[in-house]
């Protein structure tokens, strides 16, 4: 094989047919992002079965049927459009200074690997940009420990692992560890909690179950074909102004802030805990903490905008 990934249909006895691909680095993590986006509710193919042997990724993904046309830019606006409004996983990676220091030369890596199987050419632009953040990572990354998604998501972590995951999974050894036993474990789960609840658990079952693949713990995460309850597809009404002021008037005095907050500009809670007190109506910004934005426009009640 010397193409770096390669699809084939592959059709079965008794009619029914799969797509097999195959890919090696930097791309035999792509099983991952499939299954991950999946349990996100993005439209992307089911992933049957996959496995990585001697550095290739193969995998058997749902058929979607013979393909209607060539994709378009309106199709990749599409796309993005659907990645970007979903909600992003609690349990984001943590980035301490080694990891830190390594990304850039991790990045040089993929791309020498891309220009040698001519699928990115003339890239020396950004050859050279990695070049330079890659000499001053070792100074930048000192001391720094980086937790992406804040301290609301770090106390969903450490809730889902203490009262979800550990009492059930803490005293088998993750070798040990099977589909079906999280199939049962999730069953339980969802008579107890509601459907979002329950995702965020096993968000934060393959991130921990993927990163003991990345340590080799383990030869392949047990995350794999989970049934999870659907979360119901209802469409959202909007507070009126006069709901949303009188909801406010009903909260403690140091909570009717945060309910107009959330109401005019659409955050989560959870980034709304992220943020400092600090509301700069003459730029128009809300300042939040650990370089989150809220990435949302909206009007406030002064009239000045949030961003």
């Amino acid at each position: 094989m010397s193409s770096m990934s390669g699809v084939e249909r592959v059709t079965f006895p008794y009619g029914s047919t799969a797509i097999f691909k195959y890919a090696k680095k930097p791309f035999d993590s792509e099983d991952q992002a499939l299954r991950l986006a999946h349990t996100l509710g993005v439209p992307v193919p089911q992933v049957h079965a996959s496995a990585v042997r001697e550095g290739w990724l193969g995998m058997l993904m749902e058929d979607l049927g013979p393909s209607v046309r060539e994709a378009d830019d309106l199709d990749g606006v599409a796309a993005a459009v659907v990645l970007h409004g979903t909600r992003t996983a609690p349990p984001l990676p943590v980035l301490g200074q080694e990891r830190l220091r390594t990304l850039p030369a991790h990045a040089l890596e993929h791309l020498e690997r891309l220009g040698k199987a001519d699928r990115w050419q003339d890239a020396d632009a950004v050859e050279d940009a990695l070049d330079r953040i890659a000499q001053a990572a070792e100074v930048r990354s000192a001391g720094a420990t980086l937790a992406p998604a804040g301290e609301a998501a770090e106390r969903i972590t450490d809730n889902t692992l203490r009262l979800h995951l550990v009492p059930v999974l803490g005293s088998r050894a993750m070798t040990a560890t099977r589909r079906n036993d999280l199939q049962v474990l999730f069953k339980n789960l969802s008579e107890q909690l509601g459907p979002g609840s329950v995702r965020n658990v096993y968000d934060v079952l393959v991130r921990a179950m993927a990163a003991a693949v990345e340590d080799k713990v383990i030869a392949s995460s047990p995350c794999r074909r989970i049934t999870l309850p659907p979360i119901p597809d209802e469409e959202i009404t909007p507070p009126t102004v006069a709901q949303v002021e009188a909801m406010a008037r009903v909260m403690p005095p140091d909570l009717r802030a945060a309910v107009v907050t959330l109401a005019g500009s659409g955050v989560r809670i959870g980034e709304l805990l992220g943020w400092k007190t600090e509301w700069n109506c003459a730029r128009r910004t809300l300042q939040a903490a650990e370089g989150e934005a809220a990435g949302r426009e909206a009007a406030s009640p002064s009239g000045c905008r949030t961003w």
